[in-house]
């Protein structure tokens, strides 16, 4: 596995454009990786402010409705259009492509919503005496390791179950007595 190495410093020396990226992928072979350009971090922000700002503006009433009434409006023109294909490969075509970008923007936001989610549950646990810290890095568990957590917290549940019962039943019989003084 290659060092982490900062070749930011390099990076600037290069011109921008394509040499550059050339450049930093041919470093990246041999054996030089780098964690993160200056470009792709000032695009991956730029992104990231687009992507929240669309999925906000999308996820409106006034979003659904504009929807409802292209879709509306093409239905209308269907008659005029005699139905053909070409009447059809527009909402066919217009539908397509913004499915395709959409999904980008959405996964974009719900990465950043899980990602703030999850600091704060990690917060939480950590805060939180008693808890167990292991469960802080759960997201990096395989699918065994998770197999094996829940079979762990499943038996944790009905341990508490059982003795919660056992418990209401002591203070059922202790009370009973009590009242039978």
């Amino acid at each position: 596995m290659a060092p982490d190495v900062d070749l930011s410093a390099a990076m600037k020396l290069w011109s921008p454009g394509l040499i550059g990226e050339c450049k930093t992928e041919t470093t990246s072979i041999y054996g030089a990786r780098i964690t993160r350009a200056p470009r792709l971090e000032a695009m991956g922000e730029v992104f990231r402010k687009f992507a929240h700002t669309v999925s906000e503006k999308v996820g409106s009433v006034g979003a659904f409705i504009v929807a409802v009434t292209v879709v509306l409006a093409w239905v209308v023109t269907g008659p005029i259009f005699g139905f053909s294909d070409t009447w059809q490969l527009v909402i066919n075509t217009a539908t397509t492509i913004v499915t395709f970008l959409m999904v980008f923007l959405i996964q974009n936001t719900q990465n950043r919503d899980n990602l703030a989610l999850q600091a704060k549950l990690d917060e939480l646990i950590v805060a939180t005496g008693g808890a167990d810290n292991k469960l802080v890095l759960a997201e990096e568990l395989t699918d065994d390791e998770f197999r094996r957590l829940k079979s762990h917290f499943e038996k944790v549940a009905n341990n508490r179950r059982s003795t919660r019962g056992a418990a209401l039943g002591a203070r059922r019989r202790i009370n009973q007595n009590k009242r039978a003084r």
